[in-house]
């Protein structure tokens, strides 16, 4: 890892099983969004050949808005999770408003995107390989009605999806439309990294903001612009591009280190409650700490 990576990006904060009550969010009539400008683009587009034909691929779809009243510097780029789009963000299937207004309330330029291959970033079968389909059962299985399941230990404690959580029921039926065929995730995180890469080099620098699936793609796109890349915020990531084993050295892993690491689970730090796969409370140490996070 270069030297100038771990200095210039400004901070990288990685939330892991976030659980965050906006009463933003959850109001019914919220007052009605400022809106400056918005549009779209298109990043990380090439041209290649396919049955003597010419096509294009690697192109993320990115939709902005910009708040009347813009009260901070860096915009926040929204990268959805397996089997979704952008729609992920701007809204949720009860109604509510979602993440992107949001942080558009906040004084934040957002940046929605959908993923190559996915939504109205067009699929090129020859590029991308065979689409893996929504999977119902997985839907109820990972995000509808885990305590059905018991799969991990706290899946029990699950009481947040609204309705029945069963098909038919008029709130499962909004979001189990939303999912959409997704290319093989091999192909996903190298396709993904070089948009969002191309993406900020268009926009300039950016928070990231990952989740789930796309927890992967932020830090190696961190790593190759650092300076671009000004913080990560990743919402109960797949993956992180670090190693937690060495947490008393100046720095850890091959990619750029986060100086500060919050875990949104809540758990008080000595609690008998089992934690997720993946998840500690640990205090870290690097070369330079961050001295301000504010975004």
């Amino acid at each position: 890892m270069k030297q100038k990576v771990v200095t210039s990006t400004l901070g990288i904060v990685c939330l892991l099983a976030v659980t965050v009550a906006v009463s933003a969010m959850q109001a019914k009539d919220p007052p009605p969004l400022s809106i400056a400008r918005q549009g779209y683009l298109f990043a990380g587009a090439k041209y290649s050949s396919a049955h003597d034909q010419q096509v294009m691929s690697g192109q993320i779809y990115a939709e902005y808005q910009i708040p009347s009243k813009q009260t901070h510097r860096w915009p926040v780029v929204m990268i959805h999770g397996l089997g979704q789009s952008g729609t992920n963000f701007t809204g949720t299937s009860d109604g509510r408003e979602g993440w992107a207004q949001y942080f558009l309330r906040q004084g934040y330029a957002v940046y929605v995107i959908d993923q190559p291959g996915r939504g109205r970033a067009a699929y090129q079968p020859d590029v991308y390989g065979q689409l893996a389909q929504p999977d119902i059962q997985n839907v109820l299985r990972r995000f509808i009605a885990p305590e059905r399941f018991n799969l991990w230990p706290q899946a029990r404690l699950h009481t947040q999806w609204p309705g029945s959580g069963a098909p038919g029921d008029p709130i499962f039926d909004q979001f189990f439309a939303s999912q959409l065929p997704s290319i093989p995730a091999q192909n996903a995180t190298i396709f993904n990294r070089d948009a969002i890469v191309a993406l900020l080099d268009k926009i300039g620098p950016a928070i990231l903001m990952t989740h789930s699936q796309s927890g992967a793609f932020g830090w190696p796109v961190a790593d190759m612009r650092p300076e671009l890349v000004k913080a990560v915020l990743a919402l109960e990531p797949s993956a992180h591009h670090f190693s937690i084993s060495k947490i008393s050295g100046r720095q850890i892993g091959s990619e750029t280190p986060p100086p500060r690491i919050e875990f949104g689970d809540r758990l008080p730090p000595h609690s008998r409650i089992h934690r997720p796969r993946r998840t500690r409370r640990i205090s870290l140490s690097f070369e330079k700490r961050s001295q301000n996070l504010q975004m």
